[in-house]
């Protein structure tokens, strides 16, 4: 996983690649991202799933306790998704994003589509 500043556009780009490894290893890979959240200026995120492998349905209850209440005291409104191509990723994001209604959170096809709407933001 690697954080982006996409600062002319300002929002962060979040890009994950590959299988995580452990749900240890995806939970330490969140709250990495949920620090940087909180350091930034920035009120918005794209997250790219296209390229990560693996399920997370095992830490959606987390991701719902830990996470998401930092970004919500960061401020964070808004959050693109570019679906995962691969199955069991894509059931654990449909998952944990229809767990969330906090915040604007929707789910795209394409990175383009995920931008265009989050710049509206």
């Amino acid at each position: 996983m690697k954080i982006y500043e996409i600062e002319p556009k300002e929002y962060l780009l979040q890009y994950w690649e590959g299988p995580f490894g452990t749900q240890e290893n995806f939970k330490s890979a969140l709250s990495l991202i949920a620090d940087y959240v909180e350091k930034s200026k920035y009120k918005r995120m794209l997250s790219d799933h296209r390229n990560m492998i693996g399920s997370f349905i095992s830490s959606e209850k987390w991701i719902a306790e830990n996470i998401i209440p930092r970004f919500l005291s960061a401020h964070l409104k808004a959050i693109a998704v570019v679906n995962p191509d691969d199955v069991f990723s894509k059931i654990s994001a449909n998952e944990i994003i229809a767990r969330i209604n906090q915040m604007e959170i929707k789910q795209f096809a394409s990175f383009d589509e995920a931008e265009k709407w989050l710049l509206t933001k």
